[in-house]
């Protein structure tokens, strides 16, 4: 990961509670997908026996902004994009995070020996940060049909459909 840009915080500490006030102004950035391993967290079943309580939760304020006035690089996992768009995360002393904003998602996505073009690729926060809105268009043209995928939902929950413009229809004959 590599990002260049300018920070304006303001970091405090009153009464036991931690604030961050500020932004992140991002002028340029590379972000190498691949060198990130993805993880599986244990069952919620599972249980640790003798395993210490987790520490209490810092209390924490925070209201910060991430805006990108060039696109950030992406590359991995068969994505070659750039990302731009702005975030504001805000979180309260005992509460979660939650993120507003929309990050655009440009360029080409290879799987399968395939090359597809984002045609629309939007990243929508609204709620948790980890979890934002889906609404992705990738396709390709074969003959005089643009074929691919589309994807929406959620990033915990994405929902993949197969897209053909104009429609393809299947006919089986004898």
């Amino acid at each position: 990961v590599r990002l260049a840009g300018d920070l304006d915080f303001l970091l405090s500490q009153v009464d036991g509670v931690y604030a961050i006030e500020g932004g992140i102004l991002l002028r340029e950035g590379k972000i190498d997908l691949d060198r990130f391993a993805p993880t599986v967290p244990p069952s919620e079943d599972v249980v640790i026996e003798d395993a210490p309580p987790p520490p209490p939760p810092l209390p924490i304020r925070a209201d910060v902004s991430i805006a990108m006035i060039q696109a950030v690089n992406l590359a991995g996992f068969g994505l070659e994009a750039t990302l731009n768009g702005g975030v504001r995360v805000t979180q309260r002393p005992g509460r979660e995070p939650t993120a507003r904003g929309e990050m655009i998602v440009k360029g080409i996505f290879e799987s399968y020996g395939q090359k597809l073009e984002i045609e629309r690729g939007r990243l929508g926060f609204s709620g948790a940060p980890d979890n934002p809105s889906l609404d992705l268009l990738a396709v390709k043209r074969v003959d005089r049909q643009r074929v691919g995928v589309q994807v929406r939902g959620n990033a915990k929950r994405p929902v993949a459909r197969l897209y053909s413009d104009p429609g393809r229809t299947c006919a089986i004959t004898p």
